[in-house]
């Protein structure tokens, strides 16, 4: 089994699609953490 030929241009989009997917994760994880803080709060 013959490894994948290395593509700069591969690469640095599926850098871009993680770092994409990961801002959202965050911004989702900050979202759901101030609803449960503010319930908290009262």
């Amino acid at each position: 089994m013959e490894p994948e030929i290395y593509s700069e241009s591969k690469d640095m989009e599926l850098k871009e699609l993680w770092k994409e997917v990961c801002k959202e994760k965050i911004q989702e994880a900050y979202e759901e953490y101030m609803l449960r803080s503010k319930l908290k709060k009262d």
